[in-house]
Parts: C-alpha cells; structure tokens; sequence
C-alpha cells in the first residue's frame, strides 16, 4: 500500500491532467513546458524564459521543446520576448486555461488538506500575510515539477509518470464517491482503454507504454485489466524515489507558509471550492 503523500499526489496530478491534456492536443510534453513557462511568470520576472534552458530543466530534446514553443505561442498561450518565452495573460482571462489554472490551485489545496488529515505538517502559515492564491498555484506547479525530477530514475519520462499516477489513482478508489481503499480491499484494475480515455491520448500509445511499463516490472496484467505491481512500490528505487518527493515537498510548501497560506485551515484557500475525485474518462469542471 503506497504511503498516503504518494496516493494523494498521484490523486492531485489525476485530477490536473485529465483537465488539462484535451486542451494540451493530449500531449503530455507540451503541458510540462507551458507550466514551466507560467511559473516563471507567476513569479513576477520580467525576462523571458530561454527554449534552450526550458529543455534542460525538462530533459527534452531541443528541438522538441522549439517545436512545442511553436504550438503554445500559435494557441495564443505564450510569446515571444527579448531573452526568451513568457506566458500570456490567458491563464487569468481564458475561460478554459484560467478554468485549468483555478482547478490545479484547488487541487493542491484538496491535496493539502486531505494530507493534514492523515499526516498532520508541522506548518502553521502568516495570518498577518493576505494569502494571494497565484503563490498556491506557482506552488502546485513546482510541486509537479518536482515530482516529475524526483522520478526521472523510477521511470521513462513525465508521460509515463502521468500514466503511473493516474493508474496508482484508480487502483486505489474504493467507491464510486471517491474515497480512498484501505489495505484490506483489493486493487481496481482498469483497461488500457479506460486509461487513455482518462488523459485524452491514443489508446496504441498507452497500450505502447503500458508494455513497457510491464516489462519493466512497475504495473501487472490480471484478468479485469492493469494495476500498479505492489512489489514495485516496495522496491528500494520507490522508496528512495518517495524519500526524495518528501523533502522536496516540504522545501516547496516552506516557502509557501511564508506567503500567508492557511495550513491551520487549508480549505479557507478554496478558490471555487473542493474539486471532486479525479473522474476516470471524465474531464474535471468546478
């Protein structure tokens, strides 16, 4: 059984991605590079953000980042500028990016919530600061990142990481209002079909992937369909893998308790309120 932090990311990640892919073309890649374009924005710099350094910090070829540069800007999502890229306006004033950006801020904030229920943080936040819910949502951006740098060693890319998240989600619902299996009840096993269903994306690439993802031990084949292998998420690589997401996590959430976040009551944060479960084959509205 996976610890409650890895249950509850993968839960976050779900939600965010099965969102955000239909407006992505269904392309995890490029997801990764516009979010890591806004953040830099969110952050209040006025200097573009070089292609070459966006690559780097994905480990993506070059010439794929350029190209899914070109998309973005095309989309009206992000432009050009003296030294590189920035993020447009869109996240504040599209119906459907500024709909994203709100949801994966509530998002973090569910999964803040629900892990102070079960693994109470030691972080307390400023009432004195007036909590501005951009920070919370820079912050569920670096927390995504940060899990998919935490992961380069346990799997492939940030495709197969989603894949895992999403699958590890879904194996672990008990019902269908979403709470969380127990030790005690069995895994959910789910289709190759239901997965690319979930996350927008071919069910050929999925089943590609999944193959891979079999072959290397990481999820297992029963009748009823997929599921995470358990032995896996026993394996020293998980552990060391879960080890560094923890502290990574904190480092981010630290700098957040200095902006005024409320950890004492997390869902005073709501920007539209809880999110529902992560909706397998279901794009996510508020």
């Amino acid at each position: 059984m996976p610890r409650p932090m890895t249950r509850l990311l993968a839960e976050m990640q779900t939600s965010i991605m099965t969102t955000a892919l239909p407006l992505m073309d269904g392309n995890v890649e490029r997801f990764g590079i516009y979010v890591l374009i806004l953040r830099q924005s969110l952050r209040g710099s006025d200097a573009g953000t070089p292609v070459l350094s966006v690559s780097s910090s994905l480990g993506l070829p070059f010439e794929t980042t350029r190209r899914h540069v070109q998309s973005l800007i095309a989309m009206g999502l992000c432009r050009r500028i003296a030294g590189g890229i920035v993020a447009t306006d869109h996240w504040r004033d599209d119906g459907e990016i500024q709909e994203l950006c709100e949801l994966a801020h509530d998002c973090f904030v569910r999964f803040i919530a629900d892990l102070q229920a079960v693994e109470p943080l030691s972080l307390q936040g400023r009432p004195s600061t007036v909590y501005d819910w951009t920070a919370g949502l820079q912050t569920a951006i670096d927390l995504m990142l940060s899990v998919a740098e935490t992961n380069r060693n346990a799997h492939r890319d940030w495709l197969d990481l989603v894949l895992f998240s999403t699958l590890l989600c879904a194996n672990h619902r008990a019902t269908a209002d979403g709470s969380f299996a127990d030790a005690a009840v069995p895994l959910r096993a789910i289709k190759v079909a239901e997965l690319a269903r979930a996350l927008s994306l071919a069910g050929s690439t999925v089943q590609r992937r999944i193959a891979g993802m079999h072959a290397a031990g990481i999820v297992e084949n029963r009748r009823d369909g997929i599921v995470v292998s358990p032995e896996w998420l026993a394996n020293d690589l998980a552990h060391d893998t879960t080890a560094a997401t923890q502290v990574n996590m904190r480092r981010v959430l630290a700098t957040l308790e200095a902006k005024g976040f409320p950890f004492v009551d997390p869902p005073l944060a709501y920007r539209r309120g809880r999110p529902p479960a992560a909706a397998m084959g279901l794009r996510l509205t508020l």
